[in-house]
């Protein structure tokens, strides 16, 4: 089986308004879809919703993963 390339960009989006950098960041990037990774502490304080509130509000499918623990080991992540 031959190689093959897999490449995923990633952004991180930080500070007061970052939320509202969602929708221009995924249509900069051609994407239709999110990754939402979390934790469960993250998900409990509404963080999450957050920023799931505001993929809905722009149309964006996406999935959340909270099952990471907080400062992930390389070989959890």
């Amino acid at each position: 089986m031959a190689a093959k390339f897999f490449y995923v960009p990633q952004t991180n989006l930080l500070g007061a308004g970052c939320l509202n950098e969602v929708r221009p960041q995924i249509s900069v990037l051609g994407l239709k879809k999110a990754l939402v990774v979390s934790d469960k502490v993250l998900a409990g304080q509404g963080i999450v919703k957050k920023v799931t509130d505001q993929l809905d509000k722009n149309g964006i499918g996406f999935v959340v993963h909270d099952e990471t623990t907080p400062n992930p080991t390389c070989v959890q992540v």
